[in-house]
């Protein structure tokens, strides 16, 4: 079931410049064995193929950790926010009950929003 949903987003990363074009090179490089009658020059050219592949693979590798830290940034940020829209709610109760409002709750609710508010515009939909 996983499959579906992750065959694209494999493929979407795939088709990064920097992933693509470093697997191309160390495929069509490792083609040049196939016109050598030499096993040293084989190797060699097997080594440099390699170097190719093995940036691509990691610039691959790269992408998904950095697509998977945002995610894991994203669903934390989508938490603090329900945490702060409950507190904004508890004192707004709060602040209904007490009659005697000194000016602190009203302070501290400021205080809430601005953070609710810098907490909604870290927010960003992940490509």
């Amino acid at each position: 079931m996983m499959l579906k949903t992750d065959i694209p987003h494999i493929w979407r990363s795939f088709r990064q410049p920097r992933v693509f074009l470093f697997i191309l090179i160390g495929g069509l490089v490792i083609f040049l064995t196939f016109l050598t009658h030499n096993n040293a020059i084989e190797i060699i050219i097997s080594a440099v193929a390699s170097i190719f592949i093995g940036i691509g693979v990691n610039n691959f590798s790269a992408i998904e950790t950095h697509l998977k830290d945002e995610k894991k940034l994203q669903a934390k940020l989508k938490y603090t926010v329900g945490i702060m829209q409950v507190i904004n709610a508890k004192m707004n109760r709060l602040k209904n009950q007490v009659k005697d409002s000194s000016g602190e709750m009203a302070e501290i609710q400021q205080l809430v929003d601005v953070v609710m508010h810098i907490l909604e515009e870290e927010k960003h939909p992940i490509d």
